[in-house]
């Protein structure tokens, strides 16, 4: 019976395997008749393919172009609330277009915004930026689809389901090649009420023009790739200025006539002349370096410039604007700070775990890996004392760098996740710096290595800064696109900006 079975079953398998062999004959003779078919096939995808690839090319190729063409420009809206309001009014804006002297209309924003004039009350909203045609344009349309009125509690909708309030706001502005041209809507949420709850919404459209250079604040948006001005007094930004790709550190001349841009995507320093605020040139870095932070001496006789990328510091004459020198030093260098004499310029190697030191006279490197913990992520010097203190966001602490023996000497028990420092000029030994984890800003005695204060903060602070005349504290909110000022003495956030994508730096000018 077992041998039947095997018998039975070879049988079984010789003929299905004739049966295989027969029919892979008829296949075989079928991909011998459709070979050419095959080929053709294999022809036009192989093309296809090619002109796919070509075709994704031109289109980023026609989007590069689009920004960095010579015959166009940037138009950036900002939405700017009342000064004060005794109104509870929501509008919501579903279309926003600026209209060319030839009639073309452009889009400005592909989102809806609800804006309600309390929350909105000496605010200021950035609604969109566009590249457009250089020219002459006559004025913005604004696509209102609902209007809710809060009175004693109760709501009131102004417009109807599916009415629409479309309101032309008639004012003749240019757009310029290479240049940013910032509108400003100004709305009076009052005035757009009328007798019976009649609904004419009441804007008004300008372009801020500014004279003051002392009471602006400079903001580095490293998406945008440009730079916002804020006028401390308004509580807002009243222009933007174009740069290069990816803007980070910044930092002005001693006379602050100049300020120097370090773009981290372009490879490149942007000159900007503060009386203008237009750019006055780029200075061409090593290909490839990713210039990250930026520092003058104090002199203003030459710029060092930190390349995360490229492993080294540039060195750049300040005054010509001539790539002097590339200095080596450690991986990944992140930040840098000099000394009050300018005479050493410390360096942050966020990859090797050291500090780099430089001599600003000869451009000769002093220390090259003077080891600190774990991460370092910026570096300050302290101007009274000359100590250098390293944030080291891996650790649970900050290292102090002694000047007189390059050598780490103290840790202060600050706790992880440091972030960015600053110093307090005017009360020595206190240093201020963001925590990432718990999301808070310290006040810290370097002293006797103690907190003095907290005060929690809502998203991730990149940089901070002082405005030591004005006893405020400017906290760079990148992923919230805005810049916050805090009072000092309060420990109160006072008011915010908005300011464009990606925000890096904050430089005030005094």
């Amino acid at each position: 019976m077992k041998h039947k079975t095997e018998v039975h079953a070879g049988r079984h398998a010789m003929g299905g395997k004739a049966t295989m062999l027969h029919i892979q004959g008829k296949r075989k003779k079928n991909q011998l008749a459709n070979l050419p078919l095959l080929f053709v096939a294999l022809f036009f995808l192989f093309f296809n393919t090619i002109a796919c690839e070509q075709i994704i090319t031109s289109v980023k190729e026609t989007q590069k172009k689009v920004k960095i063409s010579k015959n166009r420009g940037k138009v950036i809206v900002y939405f700017n609330g009342a000064e004060r309001t005794g109104i509870n009014l929501t509008i919501t804006i579903d279309n926003i277009r600026i209209k060319s002297e030839k009639g073309e209309w452009i889009r400005v924003s592909e989102k809806r915004f609800q804006i309600n004039s309390i929350r909105t009350t000496g605010e200021q909203v950035q609604i969109g930026e566009i590249f457009a045609d250089a020219g002459k344009y006559r004025g913005m349309e604004l696509t209102i689809t609902d209007a809710i009125l809060v009175e004693d509690g109760k709501e009131k909708k102004l417009l109807t389901d599916g009415q629409k309030k479309i309101v032309f706001i008639d004012f003749d502005f240019g757009v310029y090649p290479e240049m940013n041209t910032p509108l400003f809507i100004d709305w009076d949420p009052i005035r757009s009420v009328k007798v019976n709850y009649i609904f004419e919404p009441v804007f008004k459209l300008s372009t801020k023009k500014f004279e003051i250079r002392g009471v602006m604040t400079y903001v580095s948006n490293e998406d945008s790739g440009n730079i916002s001005l804020i006028d401390r007094a308004l509580r807002r930004v009243v222009s933007v200025i174009e740069v290069e790709e990816g803007p980070k550190g910044l930092v002005a001349s001693p006379d602050g006539t100049r300020i120097f841009v370090a773009n981290s995507r372009s490879d490149s320093v942007s000159v900007i002349d503060t009386n203008s605020n237009r750019v006055l040139q780029h200075i061409n870095l090593e290909s490839g370096s990713g210039p990250e932070e930026i520092s003058i001496l104090p002199d203003g006789s030459k710029l060092y410039i930190v390349n995360y990328k490229s492993n080294s510091v540039s060195v750049v004459n300040a005054r010509s604007f001539q790539l002097l020198r590339t200095i080596p030093v450690g991986v990944s260098p992140i930040a840098l700070d000099i000394d009050s004499r300018g005479r050493r310029v410390y360096v942050a190697n966020s990859r090797s775990n050291d500090v780099s030191v430089i001599d600003a006279l000869t451009d000769s490197i002093i220390a090259s890996s003077i080891p600190v913990d774990s991460y370092p992520r910026d570096i300050i010097v302290d101007q009274n004392n000359g100590n250098v203190y390293v944030a080291c966001y891996n650790s649970n602490n900050i290292d102090v760098i002694s000047p007189s023996t390059l050598s780490v000497e103290k840790r202060l028990n600050t706790g992880n996740s440091v972030v960015a420092i600053v110093e307090d000029r005017r009360r020595p030994f206190i240093i201020y710096f963001f925590q990432q984890y718990p999301n808070r800003i310290v006040q810290f005695d370097t002293n006797s290595n103690l907190t003095i204060h907290t005060l929690r903060i809502r998203g991730f602070v990149r940089n901070l800064k002082i405005d030591e005349d004005r006893g405020k504290i400017y906290a760079v909110m990148q992923n919230e696109n805005k810049v916050a000022v805090i009072d000092k003495l309060s420990r109160v956030v006072e008011w915010k900006a908005e300011v464009g994508k990606k925000p890096y730096d904050v430089l005030i000018l005094r």
